[in-house]
């Protein structure tokens, strides 16, 4: 697999959404139920009160339908660098809120009560670690309270065979963010593979 940059990621995106459509294979979810599961845990005890929230890396919009379809009381706003991608998603989803735009762009002008990100971090990008820590640092400049993404967990490495994907240590990781926020508390065994981090300031 490549180290992404930012405009290769976003380039590959708008191929692999113009090559298999609306798909999980142009999202590259193992599976329906795998990505419904992590919707469950980012969403996870944010109902008790309107929220409005950024979907960092959005895609096709699929969070918003998971928002939508639960009631949940939140204001929601997708972006994603993929172009090809907002598009899929105002096609799928026209009451919607998608924006072409980087976190950086974003940041500008918004700010959200929690800035959510789901999957964003699984392939490598130049200077990985990085590049994680720095788009983590901006998504809670850009959040007022929480914080919440997922990576995959080195535990699983040593069980699977693909080599597509980045493998994520949690304590270091846990360890680099601590002193950006307030609190930190970290879900997992709700999936083999996945890690959840929910930040407070």
């Amino acid at each position: 697999m490549p180290n992404y940059t930012v405009d290769s990621l976003a380039d590959y995106y708008n191929k692999t959404i113009s090559k298999h459509g609306n798909s999980r294979k142009a999202l590259m979810w193992n599976s329906h139920f795998s990505q419904t599961v992590r919707y469950k845990i980012l969403c996870d005890q944010l109902h008790q009160q309107p929220y409005s929230i950024c979907d960092v890396g959005c895609g096709c919009g699929d969070l918003f339908h998971y928002i939508k379809y639960h009631q949940l009381p939140f204001d929601y706003t997708g972006i994603d660098i993929s172009a090809n991608m907002i598009v899929a998603a105002q096609k799928a989803y026209p009451t919607g809120i998608f924006r072409c735009l980087s976190l950086d762009e974003i940041q500008i002008n918004h700010s959200f009560d929690c800035v959510m990100a789901s999957g964003i971090f699984n392939l490598r990008m130049k200077d990985h670690d990085n590049t994680v820590f720095n788009t983590i640092n901006t998504m809670i400049d850009l959040a007022k309270s929480h914080i919440r993404f997922n990576v995959l967990t080195q535990n699983y490495k040593r069980s699977s065979t693909s080599n597509s994907f980045v493998y994520t240590d949690i304590d270091a990781l846990y360890n680099r963010l601590k002193p950006l926020v307030n609190t930190i508390r970290i879900q997992q065994d709700y999936l083999p593979h996945d890690v959840t981090f929910y930040l407070e300031k």
